[in-house]
C-alpha cells in the first residue's frame, strides 16, 4: 500500500521525465524547474497530508536541519 501512495508517484514522475527527453528533443531546464519548484512540492505535501509525521519525527527532523545550517554556517 505504501509503494501506491508513496513511491509510485515518485517514480512516475522521474518516468514521464524521462520518456520526454528521450521521444522530444525539447530543452530540459524549463522541465526540471517546473519538477523542482512546483510537482515535488505538491508531491510532498500530498504525500505528508496522507501520511501525518508522528510529533517524534518532526522534532528530529528539525534537529537535524538545525545542526546542519550550523555546521554549513560553521564552515563559511
Amino acid at each position: 500500500m505504501v509503494f501506491f501512495h508513496a513511491i509510485l508517484p515518485l517514480f512516475a514522475l522521474i518516468g514521464s521525465g524521462f520518456l520526454l527527453a528521450r521521444f522530444r528533443q525539447t530543452d530540459p531546464a524549463p522541465l526540471t524547474d517546473a519538477c523542482l519548484y512546483i510537482f515535488l512540492p505538491i508531491l510532498m505535501f500530498a504525500s505528508l497530508v496522507r501520511n501525518p509525521l508522528p510529533g517524534v519525527a518532526v522534532l528530529q527532523i528539525f534537529t537535524y536541519l538545525v545542526v546542519l545550517v550550523l555546521f554549513y554556517w560553521a564552515a563559511v
